[in-house]
Formats: structure tokens, sequence, C-alpha cells
């Protein structure tokens, strides 16, 4: 429940974790292991008492965490907790050895450290593993002189004879806008080449868009920003409209050698602290945010399509946007088809700024019945700054004409409305005329009923269709039979309806899929009236009954698209789509079909039921199936002595056994009973029916009644009608050589296709067993291909199985015919497992296949990912230990219930899984990105295994450093080891950052070409970074560094990229290509380079690649760790590579080893 070594920072709130479930009795916290020592807090019945408590230097969360106020070297000892769960249970005891740690926040800074004032308590100065012992103290810089301060000072002994010192400076909760502060070294100076470190403190935070000064310039001419004079000056610049800022210059002029930091190499400092911009380029204006036009009424970078009207108005817009530019409307249609006018542009400035808005008419020609394309693009003289446009299609939905489109002249309509008035009369007259005519005359002897009209036909046609509808589907569904061979044992369907799961999909343009329950038809089928005042039930018959009136009437102008792969959806669909999904018969819908139908809103029956369910793993798959799943649980209802199944074949012969044994009781003739358990026995023509049937090209498993009836016997055919095996029902048949087309014929089929497997499982199983062993496994394998060609196992894996099951020497044949036919072991395993018949023996074959990682890919068929699930099922119902779980690339979505696979499958609860490695396909250039809701997700499935020792996860990337926020309180407890194999990193639980776990991995990825290319994400070239700083600190060798047009500047110590990351040297690398595509470095720029490289220990070669480069470089500047030794500078402009002379500064050619001339410079420059 304790971590028992667990650092916190000095001088912070820190918390001593743990976590205790609550409900606890009571827990007491200690700050030594001696026996008699006062509690210094006490948390029982959550009362909290103790000195330390009312002292307010300690307190305790609920889950037990201590929480010291203010931590300091004091608390670096150990601490005890006791806990006690209630007062039955025994005390437990933890020990805690708590060490402090300080905090370095600027270590990385070359000479100056720059802290912006976000509530900082205090400052810290740290100097480790030195010998001899050195004092450190804290001074203000104030005009020409230092101020010493009073600071908290420690010295204090590391391994190797070493000491470690620290002075601390708390800051005072109000300072001036800039303070200079220095650390230095009292005495033995001689130890360090800098004996100070300089920390400037901004007390107020400065936005440098407050009270903005314009200032034009002139790009390619040198910019002055003037400043008034100040001993220490800072320069920012504002990155975006969220108020982010980079410092780009400190300068600092008090200090005994002013110190110049420039952090851009764009920028300089000139005189009285001005800022000067050599060249200014157009780069140096402000991109937009979003970085993309934005049209009304879509969401980017979803495509966009618009259902309009003949006219209306659109609006497209560009924020934050500097300089201003001009946007258009462009289409390419005939302006008699398609027109755009009153185009209006506005521009709003915002802090610098612009916010430009578009806004046009169009307008469809009348016979426009096509969709056309707008594109709203940036045009004008600042064009070429920001080639931007969006697209957006546009439908025409035309309306009814309005009435004044439909005036007619007075006189003509006045003349209409008499002719329709004369034409109505004249109707009714003579109707009433026909209608008296025909009255019969009233005779002696007949009943009024008869002469009364069969049918009212004063009901419309919609509401006769919706009465003979309700009362077809009364008859149908009033009397209906969960078990067919209990054909006295009815049900109403209202008793045993359970509503099935349907979701829609709320919206279609956020790319976040969010998918909510329809809780009623009517969200689908609200727009026709006759629909509305029915129950669910009467509409689902209507659906079927109506289909064409639906689909040719109904959504006649609507496309509908039915697939199984909801991750395979056509990229053409438009984002105005509807979508609906099936959820399934699941866990929640079982449960509730058990509690309403089965055991009559009886709580402890339906837990009876549900334990049985439980008992019976072999039964998950098949009890998928609604049917199944119903029969099981009322015949488990029935039963209560009811087996538990070691197979499915059990399961299934045990059910077919009810069938006939339920039909027997009920015959009082012995004579009878006798003539059926024969029949029963002889279902060998049925067998062979059923083969033929599934084995066909066809699979019909559908047969006219006289002819079925003549194959199998009248007796037998009789009798397995009766009991429910086989069911006769009429339907409408085309007849062609008929006088009347459409007739009822009498059709007879399997209850279920699982029933027609079972029989021709039988067939197979007998044939195989008849055929004697062949030696020869070629001759076997052709012998055994002949009969079961065209029985696809993907399709009818119960076949196989049932086969298995029914005989052990069919089931040796097929297993072995398996094993070479669908070349995986899993489903052979299956079938394997149906020969089983001792509940040991199961678990010992389970516990052989999951021993070894079990692997589900995406390139697994639905059989052998189904046989997976099957086999994982089996074994945590049989709390076996599964070694790992691997996801290879088979699930990118997690649910909050399960991990759910690409093919729509979804895993069991992993209940007894120890290791579980998830492996994420990438979908495009780059590894797709987990973000913080599915690490959530992800964490809390794993965590339902109490095994779980390990989580894995591959060809991803994650965050760095890791929201620890993520992690479960238990998770943290157990230690459960997460890794990233993508890097051989280990997650620290408590930290969030990641370490080293396996450096061979590293050594791989560094023994090949590693590149930051610009277009990489934020993330990805962070985790970059962060594989060449772990590849330093392990010193594995880095053979090849490739910045790919992703290099903005450098201070000689870091490498700023264009996405503002800073890289710094790493230790070991060998070789670093700088690729900027057809971009100049300048002399400066190239020499910060050399220093930069220079760190590496290892540092073979420097290349400037597809670049321009100076022509000569001053050899004074090069540095001298670049002359000597081995070590060389390239550049290979295109396909020739030139080394530098470090000592001319020239370029020679690296076959001819002749110098660049002034024409092969002025070549490759013109190119």
């Amino acid at each position: 429940m304790c971590a028992p070594l667990q650092y916190l920072e000095l001088f912070q709130s820190g918390t001593v974790q743990c976590a205790f479930e609550e409900g606890y009795l009571g827990i007491q916290w200690y700050d030594s292991t001696t026996i008699g020592t006062p509690p210094i807090i006490t948390f029982v019945k959550s009362v909290k008492g103790g000195s330390g408590y009312l002292s307010r230097d300690y307190d305790v969360y609920p889950n037990g965490s201590l929480i010291i106020t203010n931590v300091t070297l004091h608390h670096e000892r150990i601490f005890s907790v006791s806990f006690a769960a209630s007062e039955d249970e025994p005390i437990k005891d933890w020990i805690i050895q708590v060490k402090s740690k300080v905090i370095k926040r600027c270590e990385d800074q070359p000479n100056v450290c720059l802290f912006v004032n976000n509530q900082l308590s205090s400052i810290n100065c740290v100097v480790e593993n030195v010998r001899p012992n050195v004092s450190l103290a804290w001074y203000q810089r104030i005009s020409n002189h230092d101020q010493l301060l009073t600071a908290w000072s420690n010295v204090t002994a590391s391994q190797g004879n070493t000491f470690t010192s620290l002075a601390s400076l708390q800051l005072a909760r109000e300072l001036p806008l800039l303070s200079v502060f220095v650390c230095k070294v009292e005495d033995n100076k001689w130890l360090f080449n800098e004996d100070e470190a300089v920390a400037i403190l901004e007390g107020q935070d400065v936005d440098p868009k407050d009270n903005p000064v314009k200032q034009y310039f002139e790009v390619n001419s040198e910019m002055t920003l003037s400043c008034n004079e100040g001993n220490v000056v800072i320069w920012k610049r504002s990155l975006d409209v969220d108020g982010q800022t980079e410092v780009i210059l400190i300068s600092i002029n008090n200090l005994k050698n002013s110190v110049n930091q420039t952090y851009n190499q764009d920028y300089r400092l000139g005189s009285n602290g001005s800022l000067i911009l050599h060249r200014p380029k157009w780069h140096h204006a402000e991109s937009p945010n979003p970085p993309y036009i934005i049209i009304e009424g879509c969401t980017p970078p979803q495509s966009c399509v618009l259902e309009v009207k003949q006219e209306g108005n659109i609006t497209c817009s560009v924020l934050g946007i500097r300089p201003e530019v001009e946007l258009m409307w462009k289409s390419q249609y005939d302006k008699n088809d398609f027109s755009m006018s009153g185009q209006e542009v506005k521009a709003n400035e915002r802090e610098g700024s612009f916010d430009v808005f578009l806004s046009g008419n169009f307008k469809f020609g009348a016979n426009f019945a096509d969709e056309i394309t707008l594109e709203c693009l940036v045009v004008g003289s600042n064009a070429d700054l920001f080639h931007m446009s969006t697209k957006v299609k546009l439908i025409p939905k035309f309306e009814e004409s309005s009435d004044s489109e439909k005036e007619v002249p007075t006189v003509f309509l006045i003349v209409t409305i008499l002719a329709l008035v004369i034409i109505v009369t004249i109707a009714v007259l003579l109707v009433l005329f026909k209608v008296v005519r025909r009255k019969p005359r009233k005779q002696e002897g007949h009943n009024a009923e008869e002469a009364a009209p069969m049918m009212n036909f004063q009901i419309d046609d919609t509401e006769r269709f919706i009465q003979e509808s309700k009362t077809s589907y009364a008859v149908l569904y009033d009397a209906v039979q969960p078990i067919p061979y209990i054909k006295d044992r009815l049900f109403c369907v209202n008793r045993i309806y359970v509503e099935g799961g349907m979701e829609k999909l709320d919206d279609m343009k956020t790319l976040n899929l969010n998918w909510k329950p329809v809780e009623s038809h009517n969200e689908i089928l609200k727009q026709y009236y006759w629909m509305a005042t029915m129950n669910t039930l009467t509409k689902k018959v209507l659906i079927q009954i109506s289909h064409k009136f639906l689909v040719k009437i109904c959504f006649k102008m609507q496309s509908f698209l039915l697939t199984t792969r909801s991750f395979c959806l056509p990229k053409n669909i438009a984002p105005q789509a509807h979508r609906l999904r099936l959820t399934g018969f699941n866990d929640s819908a079982r449960d509730q079909y058990i509690y309403k139908a089965v055991a009559g809103n009886d709580r402890e029956s339906a837990e009876v039921i549900k334990r049985k369910l439980q008992q019976n793993p072999v039964l998950g798959d098949l009890c998928q199936v609604p049917l199944f799943f119903v029969m099981f649980a009322h015949m488990t209802h029935e039963s209560k002595e009811l087996q538990t199944f070691k197979s499915v074949t059990s399961f299934f012969r045990y059910m077919i056994s009810c069938f006939h044994s339920h039909s027997r009781n009920k015959i009082k003739d012995v004579n009878i009973q006798r003539k059926n358990e024969e029949l029963e026995r002889r279902h060998n023509e049925l067998n062979k029916v059923a083969f033929e049937a599934l084995s066909g090209d066809k699979q019909d498993i559908q047969w006219g009644s006289e002819i079925l009836q003549k194959r199998l016997g009248e007796d037998f055919y009789d009798l397995y009608n009766h009991i429910g095996i086989l069911v006769e029902e009429e339907v409408l048949e085309n007849v062609p050589q008929s006088v009347v087309h459409m007739q009822y014929t009498k059709k007879v089929r399997f209850y279920h296709k699982l029933f027609c497997e079972w029989y021709a499982a039988h067939y197979i199983a007998s044939v195989l067993s008849e055929t004697n062993n062949i030696s020869n496994s070629e001759r076997e394998y052709e012998d055994m291909d002949k009969l079961l060609s065209n029985m696809d196992p993907f399709d009818l894996q119960y076949v196989y199985r049932f086969a298995c099951g029914l005989n052990k020497s069919a089931s040796d044949k097929i297993i072995r015919y398996l094993q070479e036919s669908v070349k995986d072991q899993r489903f052979a395993a299956l079938c394997f497992l149906e020969q089983v018949e001792q509940t040991d023996d199961i678990t010992d074959a389970i516990k052989q296949m999951v021993s070894k990682p079990v692997k589900i890919s995406a390139d697994d068929s639905n059989l052998l990912q189904r046989s997976t699930l099957q086999i994982l099922e089996f074994a945590t119902k049989m709390q076996v230990p599964i070694s790992c779980v691997h996801l290879n690339k088979s699930c990118d979505q997690f649910d909050k219930a399960s991990f759910v696979l690409k093919s729509g499958l979804m895993l069991p609860k992993l209940l007894t899984v120890e290791k579980i490695l998830i492996e994420i396909a990438q979908n495009g250039r780059e590894p797709r990105t987990l973000g913080k809701d599915e690490l959530t997700q992800i964490f809390n499935l794993g965590m339902d295994s109490q095994q779980l020792k390990e989580l894995s996860f591959d060809g991803c990337l994650l965050p760095i450093p890791f929201p620890v926020d993520t992690i479960p309180a238990h998770m943290k407890s157990k230690e459960v080891k997460v890794t990233w194999r993508r890097y051989g990193y280990r997650l620290n639980l408590r930290s969030g950052d990641w370490k080293v776990d396996d450096p061979n991995t590293v050594s791989r990825l560094c023994s090949e070409m590693i590149e930051i290319r610009n277009e990489h994400s934020y993330l990805l070239q962070k985790c970059t970074i962060e594989l060449l700083h772990n590849a330093s600190k392990c010193n594995v060798s880095i053979s090849d560094l490739w910045l790919i047009n992703s290099f903005r500047t450098t201070d000689g110590v870091y490498i700023i990229l264009r996405s503002k990351l800073r890289l710094a040297c790493p230790s070991s690398v060998e070789k670093l290509w700088i690729q900027e595509d057809k971009n100049e470095i300048t002399e400066t720029s190239c020499l910060e380079i050399m220093k930069f490289v220079q760190q590496s220990k290892q540092i073979k070669e420097l290349v400037f690649y597809r670049c321009l480069v100076p022509r000569f470089i001053s050899p004074e500047s090069i540095p001298t760790t670049m002359t000597s030794g081995s070590k060389k500078v390239s550049w290979n402009p295109k396909q020739q590579y030139y080394n530098l002379n470090v000592n001319s500064g020239r370029w020679f050619n690296q076959r001819s080893e002749k110098e660049m001339t002034d024409e092969e410079y002025a070549d490759i420059t013109s190119r």
C-alpha cells in the first residue's frame, strides 16, 4: 500500500504516498520506528488528531497518505504507518524511507538563468560531487556592487568521498520588475572555471503585446528596435495569440564581465540595449491561428459538404494574421448555372494582427441539379506569404415554389372552382341514387349481422394498414415459445422482450466519435406521423412487413449502406450522413432477460442462472447467439441439477436429448415410445441431408415439405417436426409455370442453422471413423479435402468442433487437416478441447495454451480471433494465469468495458493476465499518439486483473513526461511495470519520467539513421530528443543524426529547432547532418554549429547537405577541437562533396582534392 522509498522536494509541501481503500477503521503515522514513540498524526473513524496535526506540521489524506506542510532536511528519515481495516482484522505496518531532493530548474542554461515569478517561493543553487567541499552564498547585484543575502545552506557527504553543497534563497513576495541574483563559490574557487552563476527573476509577468508600438520594416534591410538604457535588458517576442512568449536576448551590463546571451541568431544587441534584426524576412510576420481558412458551417480539417437553399449567403475567414490579406471566393461554373455576387471583405485589427472576413451571396440556376465546389483563397499583394485555401461542396436543396409563384389569374381561378363544385355535386347524386337502388329489402330469418359490411371503408389506407399489421402481430407474438420442445410453456412477448442495443453517432463533425444510445425507434422514423403512436415492437414488425413501402416511397431519395466493418467506411461519405450501429446481445441485455423473462424478477434465481453460465465457460461463444442463450437460461431454470458441460458437443448432445425426452414423457403408449426412441437414434439420412446442404455452393438449408418427407420417411419427419428440430412454414413464392404466379408453398427448415451443423457433423464423423488410418499424410489430406473442401471452417466452425467431439478417430484426422489447411494452432486447439472429458484435463490443456504469449493479430481471420478469445475466456473462468496477451495491431479502440478489436470483436475481461502488450498500427507517416483519455481506459482495463505485472506499449507515441494523474493509485501501489518497447523505456509511476530499461533497444535505434524532420509532430521530435539524451547517458554511440529542414538557429550550446524545441548535443554522436533545402546558412551559424558538435566526444564528421554555405569561413574562428584529429566538415550541395580545409577556411573537392573555384560556387548558388 506504501512505496518503501519516496523522494520529496525541499521547502515545498510534500506527500508520502499510500493507497488504502476508504472505509477503514483508522491509521497512525510515526516519524520513528522506536517502540513507544507517540504518533505524529492519527486518523481514526474519520477524526484527525496528534501533535503534528495540532501544530499544523502534518495532515493526512482520506486514502491515508501523509502530508508534510514544509519539507526540510529534518524529514529525511524513516516514517512508519499502522493501518487497521476493521476492529476484527489485525493491524498492518508499513515502513517508508523519505529522502529529500532539490529541483534543478535551470541546469540547462549556459550563462544566465531566467525565472518568471509564477509564485516561486525559493531558488536553489547546488554543486554536486566535488572534493574538497565548497560553501555557497547568494548575493543580489545592485548597480556596481553585490549585496550579501541571508540564505539557507548545507553540505552533505556523497558516495565516493565527495560532497554536495546547497544554498537556498527564500524570495520576497513582492519584487521589482527585474532582479539579478548571483550564487557565488566562497572557497576553493580554483575548482571552477566559473565561480558564480547568475539568475534573473521577473517579478511581474510582462506581455510583449501590452502597449505595442508599431514599427514597419523593409525586407532585407536592417531593422533596429530601440530601448531605454538599463543595466538589465530582456527582449522577448510573442509566439501566438495565447500569450506565449520567447526570450530572444538577455543583456546584463553591471557584472564584472558583461553578459550578452542570444537565444535566436536572427537578432543581435545594439547600443543602449536596442535590438537589431539584420535581414528581416517575411517569416518574421505572424501566421494565422488556426493555420487555415475557416468556412462558416464547416469543421476543418475534415472535408466539408453543405446542403443549401437555392439562394443564400456564405462566409469564410482567417484569424490572427499579419500582414493583412485579401480573400476571394472562386468557382468554375457557368454564370447561367451558378453565380456569386456581393462579395464583401471586412478586416478587424486585434493586438497587431488582423481577422479577415469575406461574405458573398450565391444563387443556383432554376434547372441546376448538380453539386458545386467553392474555394476561398488568399489573394492580393500578400498572397505569396500565405498559400492557403479551403474548399466546400454546396448541394442545392430547392424548396417548393412559394404561393406568389403559383398565382394564377383571378378569373381563371373562379371558373375552376365553379367547375369543381358542379362535378362534385353530380357525383354525389349518382352515388346516392345507386345506393338507394342496391339497398337490400328486409327478409325474415336473415341475421342483421350478415348484412353488415366485413370491412369499414371509412378507415383510410394508412389506418387500415396499421390495424391489420397490429392484428397479425398480436397473433404471432402473443404465444412465444422460448424452448421449442416445450410447447405448453408459452409467453407473451411483453414479458420476455428485451430492448436490443442500438447507438447513433451524435456528431460526425468532431474528430472523437461520440456514440449515444437510441432510446426509441421514434428517433429514426419520427418524420412519419403514422409511426409515432406505435410501440417499439409493432414498429419492428411494420418495418419488416413494409420494407418495400419504406424504401420505395418514404426513403426514396435516401442512400443506405450496411456494413459489418465500421472501421472501413468509404471516405466519400459526407459529414451530414447519419450513422447507426447495433451493440449486440451484450452482458447487460442477457442479465435483463434472465431477470425479467426467466426468473420472474427474482434476484436470487437470476443469480443462480448467471452462476451456472459462469460455470460453463465453453458456452461463452455459443451463448452470444440470443436463441441459444435463451434456451440455456430456461433449461437451467427448469432443471436445478443441470450439469457443467465440458464442451459444446456435450451441451448440444444434452439439448437434443431434452428435445426427445420431453416429447416421450408426454406419450403414454409404450409402443409409440419405443418407436420414437428408435427414430431418435436412426437419423443417418438426416445427417446426409444436412451435410449435402452445407457442403453445397449456396448452402441451401430449406426444403420443400413433400420432398423432405419422402426422403426421411413420414414417421421420422413428423416426429422431428413435432419436437421442434424441424420447423414448417408457409412461404410466398413465384411459380412461373402456374396460372397464379404468386403462391404459398410449405417449406421446412431446421430450427436454427446450428442444428443443421450438428447433424452434418454426425455424417462427417461417421465417414471418417469408417475409413482406415492412412500412413501417407499427403493421401490422407487429399481424401479429407475431397470431403471437406466446401466446408469452410471460418463459416462452419461448429461442424468441425461437433465432429471432433462425436468421435475420437475422426477428431485426430480433423485436427491434422486443420493444422495443414488453416495454418494456425488456435482453432485446432478448440477442436482438441471437444475430446477432453475431465475438468482437470481441460485446465491442463488451457494452461499449456496460455503459458506462452497469446497473440491476436490484425491479419488473423475472424475465426482465429474468435478462437483466441474463447481460449482466453476459458482461462479466465478457470482462474488459469495468462502469461501474456499481445494485441498485434489488432486493437485501436478502447471502450470503458473492454478492448475492441478492429474486427468488432471485444476481448473478455482479462482477470488472470500477467502481461498485456499493445502494439498500435501506424496510420500515416508517423506512429499514432495515445491520448490521456485512452491511456486512462487502458490502465483501468488492465487493472481488472489482480495478477497484472506488466503493461507494455509498442508502435505508438506516448506523452513525455507522462501524466501521472492517469495512473490509478492501486497500479502505483502494486508497482505494475509500464514499458515503451519502441524506445526500450520503463515508466516511473511516481514522477512520470521514462527511464532506459533495455539498452539494447537504444543501441539498435542509434545504430540506424535518426531523423528530426520539420514535418514531424512536436511529440515525435520530443521523443527523438529524449532518445538522444538517453543514448548519451548510457554512452551509446549514435552513428548518424540528421536534421532535415528542422534547424532554426543555434547558440553553440543548443540547437533550436523550428518547433522551438531545444536540442542539446549528444555526447556520443558520430556524424551530424544539417539539411536545409535551398536555404542559406550564414558563416556565424556555421561556426556556432561547429561549436555545438565539438561537445560530442565521438564526433567524426559534420555535414551541410543540400543548403548554401559561405564560400569562405574564417579559419581563426573555427573551434580548435574541430581542427584536431580526424574530425571533418563536409558540404554536399548537390551530388558533389566538398571538405573544409580548417587551416585555410576554403572548400576542396572530395574526389579531385582541388580547391573550389569561384565559378563552381557561382554555379551552385545559381541553382
